[in-house]
């Protein structure tokens, strides 16, 4: 089996994971939140769901990164990532069961605690085995599949099923075929990697060092975000209360998730774009929300447009992680910020919803900061590094004497400068095709193996 048909697989198998778990961790806080609702009034449960709920997420987040830190080989293990979630499965089981408020409530937060680890297991499988230009869809497809099961099973027994410990069942078999699919499954580590050169930039370039200040810089951004769009809006149990079907609603998450795996592989700058441009959503949800239909109809929107933030946020620190092996521990570091994010709007979204006039003037605010710190990464990660003009008449000299083509020029210029197949054919807006044409030639010409030994002859050539 050739290396495309294995990369194929490695996508499909991936998606699959990621779906099946998103529906069973999804669909079971949805059972949780449900369950609460017999024993806590429904403005409390929005604080222990979408605020507290989401830290106990946050903490789970944390506690796996701490630990792929230390030891990174974890990630390739199956038994850790198939018994965290059997635990996260058995948590779930108790949240909804025992029939006590404050039972529950214990319960729900370890389920969130296990929903982060599950989440951090497989976006490290997603960085380890599918590449970079393949991610958005991997992940928007398989969290789209997740929320489409949550609203099948809701359709069943008149809408009641989901809210029933029946609906345990089904999580029971979505774990247990995850489990099958991650113990059969045998991934091509080779064919996340297409070429030689790629390969060696893989495993053993040492150019790349991790720039913490842009980390810092894209943790913060990603958080604000996050804090503006629910600021705007969060997913209020009142609305649930009051006929509102979260499942249904978050069919249309589905197809803003798709859309936006599609686009960040297309174009990762303009996938953030579209991600910020969103911003402006809150602020009609602000003034839309009046009755049930307009609820309706802002619970649609607003799942349609989250989307472009679930993956961007998850995309944008999966691409940090993959550009060096030893950075994997970075993978889940995005859905940890905007998690983060999230519970901040929605804390401030309760308090401030009955008087709109400071939440609007809060959400501006934030957006402003929030668009200040875009454009900061934006120009970090995005846009060309300027050169000074002996480097650039350095890498004129090399290229003339080599024989370069006028695009190997500018194709040798992004490989100096760190940048990846992806982001070159983003750069000079060509075929990823096209520019594995162009390196292969400029391999040839420098007689050089792969990007490593040509950025060291280059650097002998200036010598």
């Amino acid at each position: 089996m050739n290396v495309k048909d294995n990369k194929t697989k490695n996508i499909i198998v991936i998606c699959l994971i990621i779906g099946l778990s998103f529906f069973w961790t999804g669909s079971g806080y949805i059972t949780w939140m449900y369950h609460m609702m017999n024993y806590h009034p429904l403005a409390k449960i929005d604080m222990y769901s979408e605020v507290t709920g989401y830290l106990f997420q946050c903490l789970g987040l944390i506690i796996f990164t701490m630990v792929v830190k230390k030891n990174k080989t974890i990630i390739t293990k199956n038994q850790p990532f198939i018994i965290t979630s059997f635990i996260d499965l058995f948590m779930i089981a108790c949240a909804v069961m025992v029939p006590d408020g404050s039972l529950s409530l214990m319960f729900g937060y370890i389920m969130n605690v296990f929903h982060g680890l599950v989440a951090g297991f497989y976006l490290t499988r997603l960085v380890t085995y599918v590449s970079q230009q393949n991610r958005g869809v991997a992940f928007g497809l398989g969290y789209g599949l997740g929320s489409i099961g949550s609203y099948v099973i809701s359709i069943f027994d008149n809408g009641n099923f989901i809210m029933s410990r029946y609906s345990l069942l089904v999580y029971l078999a979505a774990v247990l075929i995850t489990s099958a699919l991650i113990c059969v499954k045998r991934f091509d580590t080779d064919a996340v990697i297409e070429n030689e050169d790629n390969e060696h930039m893989k495993k053993t370039d040492m150019s790349f060092a991790l720039d913490y200040k842009i980390l810092l810089l894209a943790g913060l951004t990603v958080f604000m975000l996050s804090m503006a769009k629910n600021s705007g809006f969060y997913f209020s149990t009142i609305d649930m209360a009051d006929g509102i079907s979260l499942e249904l609603t978050r069919t249309f998450y589905a197809l803003g998730l798709i859309i936006a795996g599609i686009v960040n592989d297309k174009n990762r700058k303009l996938g953030a774009v579209l991600c910020v441009s969103t911003l402006a959503f809150p602020f009609a949800l602000l003034v839309l929300k009046s009755s049930l239909e307009s609820s309706i109809v802002v619970w649609i929107l607003s799942y349609g447009f989250f989307g472009f933030f679930s993956v961007y946020r998850v995309v944008l620190f999966a691409d940090f992680a993959g550009k060096k092996e030893n950075l994997i521990w970075i993978a889940g570091m995005g859905l940890m910020a905007g998690r983060l994010g999230d519970a901040a709007g929605a804390y401030a979204g309760m308090k401030l919803m009955d008087n709109i006039s400071v939440l609007v003037l809060l959400a501006a605010l934030v957006f402003m900061v929030t668009i200040f710190l875009f454009v900061l990464l934006f120009q970090k990660i995005y846009t060309p590094i300027i050169v000074s003009a002996e480097e650039r008449k350095g890498i004129e000299d090399f290229c003339r004497s080599f024989l370069f083509s006028p695009r190997e020029h500018d194709v040798f210029k992004l490989i100096d400068e760190g940048l990846s197949n992806t982001e070159i054919a983003d750069r000079l807006f060509i075929s990823e095709n096209t520019v594995k044409f162009h390196i292969k030639n400029i391999l040839r010409k420098t007689e050089s193996k792969n990007r490593i030994e040509l950025l060291s002859n280059y650097e002998r050539y200036k010598a």
